[in-house]
């Protein structure tokens, strides 16, 4: 199935709708970018903020949902750089 959304993403079988990834915010991306950061780039917002692209954020989450379903939970350790991800994940 292919869903478009009013940004006109385009996602088949997405892990979640596309508005649910747009109302987290995990398309808002940094004024900063490297090389390596270009692939993950869907546009520049005219303030020089780059939009990540939510399909690759996607076909990602799904890799390392993927990866992770090997193992049982209490054997997964979660780090994150982030002081405000204080919520941690359920089992």
């Amino acid at each position: 199935m292919t869903i478009v959304n009013e940004m006109e993403i385009e996602l088949k079988e997405p892990l979640i709708p596309v508005e649910e990834y747009l109302a987290a915010g995990v398309h808002i991306g940094t004024q900063q970018k490297s090389e390596d950061m270009k692939k993950f780039i869907y546009r520049v917002r005219g303030d020089g903020l780059y939009i990540l692209d939510i399909r690759e954020t996607d076909s990602r989450i799904k890799t390392a949902a993927k990866f992770l379903n090997q193992y049982e939970a209490p054997n997964i350790l979660v780090v994150t750089s982030r002081s405000t991800d204080s919520t941690l994940p359920k089992n």
